[in-house]
């Protein structure tokens, strides 16, 4: 990340009201525009929703709220029912979906269409309290009445797959992979077959307001990254699920398939989804200190990553949703498997890197699985709380002795969110019950299944 700008440019957040409208309606009324697309993210992070006709959306938009059902909120990762999630008498009613004019993009594989993402509100006017979005804007409240605001991004690494391979991949074709010799982590010659997918990504991003710096090799077969700009942190967040968004449509248009799932194969390097966050106070001036020195971070920049450390175990299941994200924590890759932080230090789960204005912390813990509305709110309210403590900062380098440990399973992350009285704290019962009842569903539906693994090790051993 550079310098932060105090006005960002492609920041629209910064725009009036007024002008943010007076866009959006010339997006809309371009005589390509025919469809608006309102979008929603789910419990996963996943864009739902509805296309609008253009005059539907223009009679819409001036008399009448867009209408939602509150199922998307009642089905797991392959839309199947979690039951009783929204509560034993729930009768799936509509919410609002109010359209944030800050985030109007046109997709350039699709002219004719405007999408625009909308907060969750309920009937009533009040937010719905489980929706991803509403949760972020919770915790930047709450860090504004404590004087701070951040600018963040998102690095998501990421799977591309070739029309051939098997799909979802097996060990075996994946193992063809590597034994053609195909790691790539900076490899411009093994990248370049991929590189007509990823040259149009890096043009048509820019065009949806999503700036990118650079795009590298990683270390999987077919592996990839793709970092883009900073920005305030629910704009941030708004640009991760849109940038995933076009990853897969992209890769769609050109008969491949591109995966963000956290561990694709047990011999294939996992995907990380690092989450780079610097402190700033409400009138623009950084907060984090002068550099990368422990004697050069200021005292808030040291308690916020000290409660990161102290508090991140217990809201694990915001980081890390799924049975799959844990078989990345593991020894000997740059995937953290303790609460170490340090200085430039790619093991580490928070790694602190930059000097002045580009000073900032590396949250190295989430997965490319992750619903970035979440892990950002995760990462703020436990930094938050390590202000609210005046925590102490351990050594760096070393995991805490006596101190939390990270869950090495769904299950036990679940356990510890349900449990934790600062996850009710900081985001409510009804929002805590909800998330462990998502993740807990993913949890039991894996604990009851026989796997291959199983079967290949056992039926002739047992």
């Amino acid at each position: 990340m550079n310098k932060p700008p105090l006005s960002p440019p492609m920041e629209p957040l910064d725009y009036p009201a007024s002008a943010l409208r007076d866009e959006v309606s010339t997006l809309v009324e371009d005589p390509r525009t025919d469809t608006v697309t309102a979008a929603v993210t789910d419990g996963f992070g996943r864009l739902m929703g509805k296309r609008l006709t253009k005059r539907y959306y223009n009679a819409t938009e001036r008399k009448k709220p867009i209408l939602m059902c509150e199922a998307i909120f009642a089905t797991d990762i392959r839309l199947g029912d979690v039951p009783n999630i929204l509560g034993q008498n729930a009768s799936f009613q509509d919410f609002q979906a109010v359209p944030d004019s800050s985030t109007a993009c046109r997709s350039p594989w699709a002219p004719n269409e405007v999408l625009l993402l909308c907060d969750c509100m309920r009937m009533t006017g009040e937010p719905l309290a489980i929706s991803p979005r509403q949760i972020l804007k919770a915790q930047i409240d709450a860090a504004a009445a404590m004087g701070l605001q951040f600018q963040m991004a998102s690095e998501l690494e990421f799977y591309l797959l070739g029309a051939t391979d098997e799909l979802p991949p097996t060990q075996t074709s994946r193992q063809r992979l590597r034994d053609a010799g195909q790691r790539q982590d900076y490899h411009l010659g093994q990248t370049a077959v991929d590189e007509p997918v990823i040259a149009q990504l890096r043009n048509d991003l820019p065009a949806m307001g999503i700036p990118v710096e650079y795009h590298k090799g990683e270390g999987g077969t077919g592996q990839h990254e793709i970092v883009v700009g900073h920005a305030g942190a629910l704009a941030a967040a708004d640009r991760h699920v849109l940038f995933k968004h076009a990853v897969k449509q992209v890769a769609a248009n050109a008969g491949r398939v591109a995966t963000f799932v956290a561990k694709l194969s047990d011999f294939e390097d996992g995907s990380g989804g690092h989450v780079h966050c610097s402190l700033w106070s409400l009138n623009g001036r950084p907060a984090g200190g002068r550099g990368a020195r422990k004697d050069e971070l200021s005292p808030e920049m040291r308690s916020f990553i000290a409660g990161i450390v102290a508090y991140i175990p217990e809201l694990m299941p915001l980081c890390a949703p799924l049975v799959n994200s844990y078989k990345r924590y593991r020894p000997g890759v740059f995937a953290p498997y303790d609460l170490r932080w340090a200085f430039d230090d790619r093991r580490a789960a928070v790694r602190v890197l930059g000097e002045g204005d580009s000073l900032r912390l590396e949250f190295r813990i989430p997965g490319a699985d992750m619903n970035p509305y979440l892990a950002y709110s995760a990462l703020i309210a436990s930094g938050l709380e390590g202000l609210r403590q005046r925590l102490k900062l351990p050594a760096p380098g070393e995991p805490p002795v006596a101190g939390p440990t990270l869950p090495g399973t769904l299950s036990a992350a679940v356990r510890a969110f349900e449990q934790s009285v600062f996850a009710r704290s900081a985001f409510g019962v009804e929002t805590v019950q909800y998330y462990a009842a998502l993740s807990g569903w993913e949890a039991n539906l894996y604990a009851a299944t026989v796997t291959d693994w199983e079967r290949a090790r056992y039926y002739r051993e047992a």
